[in-house]
């Protein structure tokens, strides 16, 4: 893992939404030490595709050919 000078920091602390995002990140984790769920499973996939829902390396590996181009 490379390291960030404090200017790239700084600077990317100012960007638009850093708080929000910030925010969000520091809430959900309290959250989760409250021991409540963050995940929610549903059948919705399933429901309207017919088909399970695939992992991401699953698609990936499904569709590589798209990806390669």
């Amino acid at each position: 893992m490379r390291r960030l000078g404090r200017n790239r920091l700084v600077g990317e602390a100012k960007a638009p939404g850093f708080r929000v995002q910030s925010e969000s990140v520091l809430a959900i984790g309290a959250y989760q030490r409250a021991g409540r769920k963050t995940v929610t499973i549903t059948s919705v996939v399933a429901d309207l595709t017919g088909h399970p829902p695939r992992t991401f390396p699953e698609f990936a590996r499904d569709h590589a050919a798209l990806f390669r181009g």
